[in-house]
């Protein structure tokens, strides 16, 4: 036998779902109170009519207790359906249909009841009834199609039944011939279900909707706890609409190795606490320049960090916005020197375009996104070959061909020789 599987239900719409219980109960209990402040105003102002049509007011105060007691058990299960959901971290699907057989039973009773002792057509074609649709409405925010229904269909049920039972045992007024007939009655029961059939229906609607929104939401959260602080809210965007984290994708992306010199020297004479100001200082401003450029912090080192642009989400740019970056990157640092009290810091850059494979590796219990690839290891020495040549910014043939006509100016280095290539490759500055 094939296993039915859960519906998955974020924990924050379960939260949602407590609350809108817990604001329907206090809807009820103020709907009551209303119509408990409307029906007193109606027997002051009408004293006389009142006591004529109830000599026996027992039938009236049993009514009035009744509403009395629904409208204080609103209040009451506002309060207590925040208490379970404590307990459970959900609310019973059991307590949901309970109340609202309670909030429909209650009126169908006052109903009865007045009934009983005025002409039983007053009772039923009174204000009273439009309890049973206020009712029905209000399931909408259990966002459960089957208690809308089960609403609808009780209310149909009980005012079909109360309806026959007195208009078989009284006649109707002369004039309104057409409110004893049990088609009339059949009818408005009916319009209940109906309107129970549709509050249903738009509550599953808004559940599906919400339940998408909080999977995104969910699913964000899941991507920026993978890449930290990292990443850039447009990049998690497009990452949300365009693709899948959990499986290998190949990618034309352009990587940027950063590596601050001589970073040993520099913090020798720091304390740990300088040391963690200096790296926050400067590692803050650079992944936020990153950021703004559309590119991914992926590893950081302790003296450096690897950036990629053009993956994990596909750009047409990808080379231009590194180059961008790393020009920004270099201009910071100025800008850094000059505001705080740090040594003069220098980096350097390698930038190498080429494909790249991107997915998580790991187990279920501890994933890491990674990007792997010769064109990694190449931009990576790149940057290296900084110290040789005395320069901070270097790029490879591969990226200044991606840059031709964007308007950059380039120094050539020359070919030069790159550990796990059989060939040279040439070596770009910029001007």
């Amino acid at each position: 036998m094939k296993r039915r599987e859960t519906p998955f239900t974020p924990a924050k719409f379960t939260f949602d779902l407590m609350q809108n219980e817990s604001l329907r109960s206090r809807f009820v209990g103020i709907v009551v109170s209303i119509v408990l402040v409307v029906f007193l105003s109606f027997v002051y102002f009408n004293y006389e009519l009142f006591e004529q049509n109830f000599n026996n007011r027992v039938y009236w105060f049993s009514g009035i207790f009744l509403l009395i007691f629904l409208g204080f058990r609103g209040f009451l299960v506002s309060y207590f359906v925040k208490v379970v959901y404590k307990k459970r971290q959900s609310i019973p699907r059991a307590m949901q249909f309970f109340n609202v057989f309670f909030e429909i039973s209650i009126p169908s009773a006052v109903i009865v009841l007045f009934a009983l002792q005025v002409t039983p057509y007053n009772s039923l074609l009174s204000p009273l009834t439009q309890i049973y649709f206020i009712m029905i409405v209000l399931t909408i925010m259990e966002m459960d199609m089957a208690v809308s229904t089960f609403a609808g269909i009780l209310s149909g049920v009980e005012f079909f039944f109360i309806s026959i039972y007195f208009a078989s045992r009284h006649e109707p007024p002369r004039e309104l011939a057409l409110i004893g007939t049990n088609m009339y009655y059949f009818g408005r029961s009916m319009l209940m279900v109906a309107t129970g059939v549709i509050a249903g229906y738009l509550a599953e609607r808004i559940k599906k909707n919400a339940i998408n929104f909080y999977s995104q939401q969910e699913e964000m959260r899941k991507i920026e706890l993978l890449f930290g602080q990292q990443l850039s809210p447009q990049i998690a965007r497009r990452l949300l609409e365009s693709t899948s984290l959990s499986r290998p994708e190949k990618h034309e992306a352009c990587i940027m190795f950063l590596d601050i010199r001589d970073f040993t020297r520099i913090t020798e004479n720091m304390s740990p606490e300088q040391i963690i100001s200096f790296q926050n200082h400067i590692f803050s401003d650079m992944f936020r320049i990153v950021n703004n450029h559309n590119g991914v912090v992926n590893q950081v080192m302790g003296d450096g960090f690897m950036a990629t642009f053009g993956a994990p989400v596909n750009s047409d740019k990808a080379c231009a916005e590194a180059v961008n970056c790393g020009l920004a990157l270099l201009q910071n640092l100025k800008e850094v020197k000059n505001d705080h009290d740090f040594p003069e810091t220098k980096v350097g850059i390698g930038m190498h375009f080429g494909s790249v494979v991107t997915g998580n590796i790991g187990t279920e219990e501890r994933r890491q996104f990674s990007i792997t690839g010769q064109t990694v290891i190449i931009a990576s020495r790149i940057e290296q070959l900084n110290k040789v040549l005395g320069t901070q910014l270097l790029i490879s043939e591969n990226v200044q061909r991606q840059l031709n006509g964007d308007g950059f100016r380039f120094s050539e280095y020359g070919k030069h020789e790159i550990k796990g290539l059989s060939q040279p490759i040439s070596i770009f500055s910029l001007l």
